[in-house]
């Protein structure tokens, strides 16, 4: 597996591909839908960035955000916005499901929340997925071709 580093810019504009746990499809009705934009509204206002576009779809959500120009947090954004939309899901009556020890080691309650999957800057003319690096221990010129 590649070991790919996720990149920061400040100012910069991003695309994302946010994916539900287990890719369920729970983006699919009003009100899950509902709560997300609020998550994302309430989140705006505690760190300024600016939503290009936006695409929900049942399983995931497409995203271009562009940061202001001297942060490139996004990471801390999306755990806010991830984080308001689970607490209030189970507050509109959403339902818990039983926490593996592995949920409770990692802090994830037993709801199908979403998760970040894929972050990468716009514009970027690079053959690999844009923003992503490969670290100099696994670049094409030391790595072995895969075998067919």
């Amino acid at each position: 597996m590649a070991d790919y580093r996720r990149c920061y810019i400040p100012g910069g504009s991003f695309f994302f591909t946010v994916v539900t746990e287990r890719r369920a499809a729970i983006l699919g009705d009003d009100l899950t839908r509902d709560l997300l934009r609020a998550a994302c509204r309430d989140v705006r206002q505690l760190w300024t960035f600016r939503i290009d576009a936006m695409v929900i779809l049942r399983d995931h959500v497409h995203a271009i955000w562009t940061l202001p120009p001297d942060d490139a947090d996004y990471s801390k954004r999306w755990g806010a916005i991830k984080k308001h939309f689970t607490q209030s899901g189970l507050a509109a009556g959403g339902a818990e499901q039983a926490r593996s020890p592995s949920r409770e080691r990692y802090r994830r309650r037993g709801v199908e929340g979403v998760r970040v999957r894929d972050a990468y800057p716009t514009g970027s003319a690079s053959p690999r997925p844009l923003g992503m690096r490969r670290s100099p221990s696994t670049s094409s010129e030391t790595s072995p071709k895969r075998q067919p």
